[in-house]
């Protein structure tokens, strides 16, 4: 008896979910564009809470585009400090440091967008813009060289689950299947 509840203590500690200690890494695409960028903040089980998100720039990465240039290109901020509310499913609004996009939500910071941008070889500016409302995203000069967006759409955003935590899930499950089959549970 004392080993049949052992062995049911240790399989539901195996398959609680785990909050993730690391930053949380997302998943963004629209149009064209796909990449990935780093936040502040901790998975509970494979999805974000609701809350508001730091993004940490020097994470910014796009893994596709229309124009392979921009892939593995290095990314900088006009403003450190950038970020989007999430509701627990889509990013609700995006907002950054400074800037002058209206309504300001504090002395320092506006609603509206993020920006990321790059400098082209041939010395050409290019940013990702993640908007609000929406959310809608846009690749564009915004030195305005260019007046339409090089590519817009519809902003897809998702966290990327800890593969720690897919892994720990698996070896619970795992462990209650042997139990099930061994009939000790």
């Amino acid at each position: 008896m004392m080993k049949r509840h052992l062995l049911l203590y240790v399989a539901a500690v195996l398959l609680l979910p785990v909050p993730a200690v690391a930053n949380i890494t997302w998943d963004w695409s629209f149009s064209t564009e796909a990449g990935t960028f780093e936040t502040d903040g901790a998975l509970v089980g494979a999805s974000a809470p609701e809350a508001n998100y730091k993004i940490d720039s020097s994470t910014f990465a796009v893994t596709a585009s229309h124009n392979a240039v921009f892939v593995g290109a290095t990314y900088v901020v006009s403003q450190e400090t950038q970020g989007f509310h999430w509701d627990g499913t889509q990013p609700t609004f995006f907002w950054r440091s400074g800037g002058a996009l209206p309504p300001y939500v504090g002395p320092t910071t506006s609603l509206g967008s993020s920006n990321f941008f790059t400098i082209l070889s041939s010395g050409e500016y290019r940013s990702y813009t993640f908007l609000s409302p929406g959310p809608t995203a846009k690749l564009w000069d915004p030195h305005y060289q260019v007046p339409d967006p090089f590519a817009i759409g519809p902003l897809s955003l998702a966290p990327i689950p800890a593969p720690g935590a897919i892994l720990l899930g698996s070896i619970g499950a795992g462990c209650v299947s042997w139990l099930r089959r061994r009939r000790s549970l």
